[in-house]
């Protein structure tokens, strides 16, 4: 696998700043070191949050690494299917065992984790077991076998899903409403503005305000900004967490304030989010020269004209231990060189693998 990284080196007078539909290479470059500090933090569930945004920023291998010794040392449960979770997000299929493993046992502790990192990979190991699960007794466990099975393809356990929006307890509507953000379509926008009118636990508000964002809903996603500044950490850290999924550039510096948050979670997931929407930016690329439209805003060059690149190295790929008798980055396969205009100048280098 092939993948073109675009570095700017030696650019005179650029300035990457996080407005507009500007790269915001600096603020990714924070929110990498926040993720690092909370993959080796102590603290587990942030830091397999940080280990699914590490994945997301390209650095899988890493994550695995630093992860794949600790899952058959671990003892508990639903940490067991965290980790493998996190392991199957960076391409190691062989953890989706545990999770399965989990699933099966009636008398872990971890089977409604198991369903819900399923849901997470789109993994649907078990049908059967799911499908008893997604019409059982227990409401949570019911909702993340159903997802699961959405995720497979059964579109039909929506209906499940739904229903559990009127459910008699908050928790099993509020994940409802976070599954079917996800899951759902246009048609749950009317349900779940309803139940902004009725639901009185402000978590409960913000899982809804998060659906209705995820689904569309422009007055929802500007709630969901300003819910970055709340007094509750948790809905600060879901806020978050779903600006990584629907937010845009011009939410960058609400999320570059949300780094220094007070709660550690709240920071990762603002953290993740600067990443998948800096991933968003570098999607687009208009006059497919290997350079993304808002690199090449930056540059001051039309993102629909393509810039002439000489290539000035081809490499055979090589191991990360392998010794490079020219310097050069382990599994560097070629690298371009292009004058883009005044005194700036760009190197596009090339990898083997995934980075």
């Amino acid at each position: 696998m092939k993948c073109r990284l675009p570095i700017l080196l030696l650019v005179a007078g650029l300035g990457l700043a996080a407005q507009g539909d500007r790269f915001p290479a600096e603020l990714r470059l924070r929110a990498i070191a926040q993720l690092r500090q909370g993959l080796a933090g102590e603290e587990f569930w942030p830091s397999m949050h940080a280990a699914e945004a590490l994945t997301q920023a390209g650095f899988g291998d890493t994550v695995a690494c630093v992860l794949r010794p600790r899952l058959p040392q671990e003892t508990d449960d639903q940490r067991r299917c965290g980790l493998a979770r996190e392991l199957i997000r960076t391409g190691d299929a062989a953890p989706v065992a545990t999770l399965a493993a989990v699933l099966a046992d009636p008398a872990s502790k971890g089977r409604i984790h198991a369903a819900e990192s399923l849901f997470k990979v789109n993994r649907c190991e078990h049908p059967d077991i799911l499908h008893a699960a997604a019409t059982g007794d227990d409401p949570i466990f019911a909702l993340m076998a159903a997802a699961a099975l959405v995720r497979a393809g059964e579109r039909d356990q929506l209906a499940s899903i739904r229903a559990l929006l009127n459910h008699g307890e908050v928790r099993p509507r509020r994940t409802a409403a976070w599954v079917l953000g996800q899951l759902g379509d246009a048609r749950d926008i009317p349900v779940l503005q309803a139940m902004l009118d009725r639901e009185q636990e402000p978590l409960a508000l913000a899982f809804v305000r998060n659906a209705l964002a995820r689904l569309g809903d422009t007055a929802a996603l500007r709630q969901v900004v300003a819910d970055l500044a709340d007094e509750q950490a948790d809905i600060r850290t879901y806020a978050a967490e779903t600006l990584g999924d629907c937010g845009l550039p011009a939410h960058l510096p609400a999320l570059a304030k949300a780094l220094n948050d007070s709660n550690l979670d709240t920071r990762l997931r603002a953290a993740q989010a600067i990443v998948r929407i800096g991933n968003r930016l570098l999607v687009v690329d208009t006059d497919q020269d290997g350079i993304p439209d808002s690199v090449e805003r930056e540059l001051g060059t039309p993102p629909d004209d393509p810039e002439q690149l000489v290539r000035f190295l081809t490499a055979t790929p090589h191991g990360p231990g392998d010794a490079d008798p020219e310097g050069l980055p382990a599994e560097l396969a070629g690298a371009w060189f292009g004058h883009v205009g005044g005194d700036r100048y760009l190197w596009i280098y090339e990898f083997g693998s995934s980075v």
